[in-house]
């Protein structure tokens, strides 16, 4: 696969569907080479170095925010969903931190709008006759979702990249590339990707936690130890040092993660594998690798059915080759982020809180050789199936 992705011959033209179809956007705009190079630009000026930082400050104090306030108005004691609360505590997150708190405050129900829009766009993907006819309450669902960003304005507490964004598409060739709808979409589509998947790894990876006592106790260990302040855990040298939690992320999403590598090929082309075999693939095809048979390769990976919370630390000297956010230049440009989103929520959930999984015993040994996810939707890891969704139950309380 490594080969494909390096070769010019493949691209991922093809996933600009996800744009028209997904988010309504017109052909002209999606296509614009100067659109292109100018939204690539944004990703590489505001999701790393100092502009990282001040994403994962934000969003470190929004979690602490919102943990608190929502004990102070609940009793000693509340029963949920883990995936049902802590999801929406985390999509409520990323819609705070990229938008601003003035636009998270104008939307109290965009988080099931979202997870409606996310249900419904792997049909909107399907090429059909008829398409508006057949899937108009299927279009009248996604569209309701992107109409929330039409009356999207600057605003002081938004993020640098939405900032930039609105005014590149509101400048580019005086506003002739993207019309009203073509921006309300790239913002829904922009939100929809920065969320798509975080908020369930990191409620597997807590599930992963409560479920490895000797995992949890490491990492309570080093919470205590490393953190001391909690409200300076965003800075890069406290992340870093959590070393434990981090490969107790690393080791969930390998268990879990629904990444698949695509390439569709541009011209009828003989691809030579390793080992000498050659195959034919005929212009637009499209390759495609699922990451979880390389995280499940008992060659690359000792007992790979097992968790093991310390893999990643006690082989630092062979590097295991996770694909966790795809591979090549078309890598997900926010991975650093979404990393660091899930390390904040596990690290500030276990600082503040108790909390007791109301599993079925049996259910847990099942969970503990093998999470039990979904991957029924085209693009999404959408948590637990739902006939079993009730055994993510659990008991949380405030830390005295």
């Amino acid at each position: 696969m490594n080969r494909i992705v390096k070769d010019p011959t493949f691209t991922l033209d093809f996933l600009d569907k996800i744009s028209h179809n997904g988010g309504g956007l017109r052909w002209e705009c999606i296509q614009n080479e100067e659109a292109k190079r100018i939204i690539v630009q944004e990703y590489h000026e505001y999701l790393y170095g100092q502009e990282l930082v001040v994403l994962n400050h934000k969003t470190c104090e929004y979690l602490i925010e919102r943990l608190t306030v929502d004990r102070l108005l609940s009793s000693s004691s509340e029963t949920v969903n883990l995936f049902d609360y802590f999801g929406e505590i985390i999509f409520d997150t990323a819609v705070t931190v990229l938008y601003g708190e003035t636009f998270a405050r104008s939307q109290p129900d965009i988080y099931s709008s979202c997870r409606t829009f996310e249900a419904v766009i792997g049909t909107m993907m399907l090429d059909i006759p008829f398409k508006s006819f057949f899937l108009r309450s299927t279009i009248r669902q996604r569209n309701q979702f992107i109409e929330r960003f039409l009356d999207l304005k600057p605003n002081d507490d938004m993020s640098k990249l939405i900032l930039a964004r609105i005014e590149s598409m509101a400048n580019l060739d005086d506003g002739r590339v993207f019309n009203e709808w073509d921006r309300a979409g790239q913002h829904a589509l922009l939100l929809w990707a920065a969320i798509i998947n975080t908020g369930s790894l990191a409620c597997w990876a807590l599930v992963d936690l409560l479920l490895h006592h000797d995992a949890l106790e490491a990492v309570n260990h080093e919470l205590n130890t490393t953190v001391k302040n909690l409200t300076s855990l965003y800075n890069k040298e406290t992340l870093d040092e959590l070393r434990i939690l981090d490969s107790c992320i690393h080791e969930t999403m390998r268990r879990i993660s629904p990444s698949v590598t695509q390439r569709q090929a541009g011209q009828n082309v003989i691809v030579t594998c390793t080992d000498g075999t050659q195959i034919g693939i005929r212009k637009n095809d499209i390759v495609v690798y699922p990451a979880i048979l390389k995280h499940f390769d008992s060659e690359i990976y000792d007992h790979p059915y097992e968790y093991h919370y310390d893999r990643f630390i006690k082989q630092q000297s062979k590097v295991l080759p996770l694909i966790l956010f795809g591979m090549g230049s078309r890598m997900c440009p926010g991975r650093y982020w979404a990393i660091n989103k899930i390390k904040l929520f596990l690290a500030i959930v276990l600082i503040k809180l108790d909390i007791q999984l109301l599993m079925d015993d049996d259910y847990k040994q099942k969970m503990r050789t093998r999470l039990n996810f979904q991957l029924s939707n085209l693009f999404t890891n959408l948590g637990p199936h739902e006939k079993d969704k009730h055994q993510f139950r659990i008991r949380y309380s405030m830390k005295k």
